[in-house]
C-alpha cells in the first residue's frame, strides 16, 4: 500500500513539474513578429504607354509561366550569397507566386497593348488564342547587393503552337533596402514590367 502511494506521488510530481515547465516556456516566450503578406503589382495606367497596336481583334494567351522550385513557396526568398537563399520568417506571398506573376504579366499586356483580349493559361478550348506568350523563369529574386534580377527564356507562339520568336533575357532593378520586403516586391514588380514591355514589342512584331 505504501509503495503504491509512493508511485502515485512520484507520478503526480513528475506531471506537475512537466506542466509547470510548459507553462514557464509558454509565458516566457516572446511573441513572434506578425506575418506580412505581399503581391506583385501591375503597371498603372499612368505609367503604361499603350502602343498603336496591330493586334486589335487578336486574343493573347499568357502562359504557361514556369518558376524554379525554390521560389514555389509561401515565403519571400532573397539571395544571401551565391547558391545560398534565405526564406523570410515574416514576409509571405498573398497567393502562389506563379499565379501572381502570370496575372501581373497579363494585366501589363492589357495596358501596353490597349486590349482586353488577354487570357490566362489554362484557357477553355472554346477560346481561340491567336498568339501565346510562354516563359521559363530561371531566376527571380533580390540579392545582398541590393539588386533584384530576373533571368528568363521566353517564346511567342502562333495559334497552331508554332514558334514565332524566342529570347533569353536578363533584367536588373535596384531594390533600395534588401531588408524591407515592400522594397523587394516593388523591385520585382518593375522587373516584370520590363519583361512585359518586351512581350508587347514581340507581340506587335508577330501581329504585323
Amino acid at each position: 500500500m505504501l509503495l503504491q502511494r509512493l508511485v502515485l506521488l512520484a507520478r503526480y510530481a513528475t506531471l506537475s513539474l512537466s506542466l509547470l515547465l510548459t507553462g514557464c516556456i509558454t509565458l516566457g516566450s516572446a511573441p513572434g513578429e506578425p506575418t506580412r503578406h505581399f503581391t506583385l503589382h501591375a503597371l498603372s495606367e499612368s505609367r503604361a504607354t499603350p502602343a498603336e497596336s496591330s493586334t486589335q481583334g487578336l486574343t493573347i494567351g499568357v502562359g504557361p509561366i514556369d518558376l524554379p522550385s525554390y521560389l514555389e513557396r509561401p515565403q519571400i526568398v532573397t539571395m544571401r550569397q551565391q547558391s545560398e537563399y534565405e526564406l523570410s520568417s515574416s514576409a509571405q506571398w498573398g497567393e502562389p507566386l506563379s499565379e501572381n506573376v502570370k496575372r501581373v504579366l497579363a494585366a501589363n499586356l492589357r495596358e501596353l497593348l490597349a486590349t482586353d483580349r488577354v487570357v490566362l493559361f489554362p484557357w477553355r478550348r472554346a477560346i481561340p488564342v491567336d498568339l501565346q506568350v510562354v516563359a521559363d523563369i530561371q531566376r527571380f529574386d533580390a540579392g545582398p547587393d541590393d539588386q533584384a534580377r530576373l533571368v528568363v527564356n521566353w517564346s511567342i507562339l502562333d495559334a497552331k503552337g508554332q514558334l514565332l520568336e524566342m529570347q533569353q533575357r536578363r533584367y536588373q532593378e535596384q531594390v533600395g533596402d534588401i531588408n524591407e520586403p515592400a522594397a523587394v516586391v516593388a523591385a520585382l514588380s518593375r522587373l516584370l514590367a520590363g519583361l512585359s514591355r518586351d512581350f508587347a514589342d514581340a507581340i506587335l512584331r508577330a501581329g504585323t
